[in-house]
């Protein structure tokens, strides 16, 4: 943590010391941009230790800010992505079940709780597709350390979290589509476009694999040596839609 991030750190403690609701203090406020302080604080970190106890930090003070506004999505999917990015540190770490209880905890308590609120908040969707990808890919690293006799049953429970973030991915491409007052940049468009071709690759689906990633390379929005790179293609890149976009 640099010199200037750990002073914002220790002023937003001094505030939540000081805040007192009796007066109009915004507790909900500090606790809120407090966690998402942390969480970015945690984004520009290196060691994968600091990383952690900097997104354990960002947990707690969204899950408190959560516990005193339960109709604010926000907080909800801020939670989401500290847990989520947690799943993502413990999983490069090689700790899978503890990056499977992280990332359950983000679709549960995150994710899932702002959809509670707001079924077509399109951030929690998001959130909640993504999650579904990283689940199936715990799952499929799973597999290699199980017997040969539960291996199908395995891969059949990741291809069906593939399954369910692509449908969620889906779900909210169509809704997004469908509603003038929502517009997406270019490159958020190109990221859930990315993650719904990964999610069907992974699922089986490569009819629809084949379109988004058609409409990724067409647009510019991801290359096809970046694609054939990824190893959330690897079931596809033999196949003749996939050679004929290398092109």
């Amino acid at each position: 943590m640099g010199g200037g991030e750990l002073v914002v750190h220790q002023l937003y403690g001094i505030a939540r010391g000081h805040a007192d609701p009796r007066l109009g203090d915004d507790i909900f406020g500090i606790l809120h941009n407090w966690g998402v302080a942390l969480y970015t604080m945690a984004q520009k970190a290196n060691d994968p230790a600091t990383v952690l106890t900097l997104l354990d930090q960002s947990a707690a003070m969204l899950r408190e800010a959560g516990g005193m506004k339960r109709t604010d999505p926000g907080v909800r999917n801020a939670l989401g992505d500290a847990l989520s990015s947690r799943a993502e540190t413990l999983a490069k770490q090689g700790a899978l079940p503890e990056a499977m209880e992280a990332y359950l905890a983000a679709r549960n308590d995150g994710y899932g709780g702002a959809l509670l609120i707001d079924r077509m908040n399109t951030d929690a969707g998001i959130g909640q597709a993504e999650v579904h990808l990283g689940v199936g890919r715990l799952r499929m690293e799973e597999i290699f350390a199980l017997d040969t006799s539960v291996q199908t049953e395995a891969e059949a429970a990741a291809r069906a979290e593939y399954a369910a973030g692509a449908d969620v991915y889906s779900r909210v491409i169509a809704a997004v589509t469908s509603n003038r007052d929502v517009r997406w940049t270019f490159s958020e468009r190109s990221e859930v476009l990315y993650g719904y071709a990964c999610a069907c690759a992974g699922a089986g689906r490569e009819l629809q694999c084949h379109e988004a990633l058609q409409d990724l390379v067409s647009c510019g929005g991801a290359s096809i040596v970046e694609i054939a790179a990824d190893a959330d293609f690897k079931s596809v890149r033999s196949k003749d839609w996939f050679q004929a976009l290398r092109a």
